[in-house]
């Protein structure tokens, strides 16, 4: 399978695995407001080259969202990302409450606009997920 790095850092990986039509998106550590915003800009300027209505995010290293931040993906990110044509997001998080509690409003905002989601524990099962979406 032909995979393209798109970007590389200490905050995290953005590749797009071409035979599946998966934009993966790691993170390798927590990050706030550009550094974060940058990221899932790159996620978008994917959907819209290749596409693609496909994310994996591993969310595991990163821990918790800001709320400014939380409000920039749901009034500014998300709308884009919709009418770009992303349909389906898999998410690796850690399975304790914490975590979860922090992407709930996230979660529930998105599943409101119409996206599937689905919350694994490793990244094999959500890529496995998203290869059966069409």
């Amino acid at each position: 399978m032909s995979v393209i790095t798109i970007s590389d850092d200490d905050y995290a990986t953005v590749t797009y695995l071409e035979e599946d039509r998966i934009i993966d998106l790691t993170w390798h550590q927590s990050t706030h407001g550009a550094d974060f915003r940058d990221r899932l800009n790159t996620v978008l300027q994917l959907v819209e080259d290749y596409g693609s209505t496909k994310l994996l995010a591993d969310d595991r290293k990163k821990i918790g969202i800001q709320e400014d931040d939380i409000q920039w993906v749901l009034n500014d990110w998300l709308p884009r990302a919709l009418d770009a044509g992303w349909k389906y997001w898999a998410l690796v998080a850690a399975m304790d409450g914490k975590t979860l509690i922090n992407f709930k409003k996230i979660i529930d905002h998105f599943r409101n606009e119409g996206m599937s989601i689905m919350v694994f524990d490793t990244p094999d099962i959500a890529q496995r997920w998203l290869k059966l979406q069409k």
